[in-house]
């Protein structure tokens, strides 16, 4: 395996995730932010906002908006130490934060990292079970995360 290539992609995708989720929960805060039952797409819209349970999964939403953006900050000083071994594609990506993330260079990288995971695992030998299955967590996760779209349709 190559650990400084799959160490490289792991802190881009890092970087690219959390922008990502960053993004679809600020989508999120400004639908269920807005009044307009058409843009919502609910009939009974500015009525459901009015009850609790709006109201709590607003507050949860508005905490991990918060928390996010802590990560993104971390990931963002981190990523800019690097920005000058960044292809300029990627630099575009760092440079201009308050942009849509481009979704090319997004699921390229991430389709890369997988690549990369998965080569790497035909030559670990694990110690245990309990390894063995984190790892592949953690790979079915960032599959998952090639399809945040579906998963998060507003």
């Amino acid at each position: 395996m190559t650990i400084g290539r799959e160490t490289e992609l792991s802190d881009i995708v890092g970087y690219l995730l959390i922008r990502k989720l960053l993004q679809l929960l600020l989508n999120l805060k400004e639908l269920m932010e807005t009044k307009d039952a058409k843009h919502a797409n609910l009939q009974y819209w500015e009525q459901f906002q009015g009850e609790k349970d709006f109201v709590d999964i607003k507050m949860y939403v508005w905490k991990e908006y918060d928390v996010f953006k802590v990560y993104y900050k971390t990931f963002d000083d981190r990523i800019r130490e690097k920005t000058k071994m960044l292809n300029t594609e990627l630099q575009e990506v760092v440079n201009n934060p308050s942009s849509p993330l481009n979704e090319k260079v997004y699921q390229r990288y991430l389709r890369e990292y997988v690549r990369t995971l998965f080569s790497g695992a035909k030559k670990i030998s694990f110690e245990d079970e309990k390894s063995e299955r984190k790892f592949y967590a953690h790979h079915l996760r960032i599959m998952d995360s090639l399809n945040l779209e579906d998963v998060f349709y507003f």
